[in-house]
């Protein structure tokens, strides 16, 4: 993971750290994942899915998430897998990178969740969940 970019997209099937099925409940993988992160001594971002809802975890002190952790679904995947309109659930994430931010903006069927990471810091804000209009 060296190079001379500003951020380092990693992306998987799995989530590192949310459900059932996630990276970190395989220990001898996932450590040596958390090294080639901290290695890599950068602003990494890992972006995953495979659980039909969005989900946003920064790092942490612990090593689990080593880095942020965006998680989002398919946009036309439903949740339970139903033909269903409460089954549908409309999530997506919009990833927006630039020299002065990352902007996430993770949707879904009521409205959009804002989080705005800051590079020189590498520290994150959120910015609120403006709802949609019934």
């Amino acid at each position: 993971m060296q190079h001379d970019r500003r951020y380092t997209l990693i992306c998987g099937g799995l989530t590192l750290s949310y459900s059932a099925e996630r990276w970190s409940r395989y220990s001898a993988e996932f450590a040596e994942f958390q090294q080639l992160v901290k290695a890599a001594a950068g602003r990494v971002i890992y972006l995953g899915g495979d659980i039909h809802k969005n989900a946003f975890g920064a790092p942490s002190a612990t090593g689990t998430p080593p880095c942020y952790e965006i998680i989002s679904s398919g946009a036309c995947v439903n949740y339970l897998g139903l033909p269903f309109e409460f089954d549908c659930r409309r999530n997506w994430t919009l990833l927006e990178l630039s020299a002065t931010e990352v902007r996430v903006n993770q949707h879904d069927k009521k409205g959009i969740t804002r989080y705005r990471i800051e590079p020189a810091s590498w520290q994150y804000q959120a910015l609120g969940r403006a709802l949609r209009a019934a």
